[in-house]
């Protein structure tokens, strides 16, 4: 399995910190450059991404994306589904 670096994460990604939005930067089957990653599983309002033959919540890979670690921040404003980074901590 390829360790998720900053690197990787910002090559495959594009995030807005005001809108707390992660893109596909790439295209790839079923998924075009532009789309919003991730889905809702049932139940949750965090938001899951497949990425590297793994799942991640939306906010790791930010984290990853903004400070180069992997880290599972919390989110201040506890709405799981609020990824800007004025949320996450």
């Amino acid at each position: 399995m390829q360790t998720v670096t900053q690197t990787l994460v910002r090559r495959w990604f594009d995030y807005d910190a005001e809108t707390g939005i992660l893109r596909w930067k790439l295209s790839k089957p079923g998924i075009k450059a532009g789309d919003i990653a991730g889905t809702k599983p049932k139940g949750n309002e965090q938001i899951k991404v497949r990425f590297m033959k793994q799942e991640f919540w939306a906010e790791e890979l930010i984290w990853i994306y903004v400070h180069k670690q992997y880290q599972c921040p919390k989110h201040l404003n506890d709405i799981n589904n609020d990824n800007r980074l004025i949320n996450l901590c």
